[in-house]
């Protein structure tokens, strides 16, 4: 049954850092996929570039489809980049 499944995507979001959005799970263990992800084992660890203020004010933000137990870490974290920059939060 889980044959049918389809692959998840990722999308890794934290305050003051660079957005990725990944794409399929499998992808993290290739060249193309994994080029800023360092594995131990089966955990991950994604090297993320911190933003200055000026580049966090250029992105747009917007909340791609997660997982309900997810969307509620992202939202906050989301909030909390929009509040340190002044903007109005969700």
């Amino acid at each position: 049954m889980f044959s049918f499944l389809d692959e998840m995507s990722v999308v890794i979001f934290k305050a003051g850092y660079e957005m990725r959005e990944y794409g399929p799970w499998s992808n993290f263990k290739t060249r193309t996929g994994g080029r800023n992800v360092q594995w131990d084992g089966d955990n991950a660890t994604f090297m993320l570039k911190k933003l200055s203020y000026e580049e966090r004010k250029q992105r747009i933000l917007g909340t791609p489809g997660i997982g309900n137990n997810k969307e509620e870490k992202l939202i906050i974290e989301i909030r909390k980049e929009r509040k340190e920059l002044g903007k109005d939060t969700l």
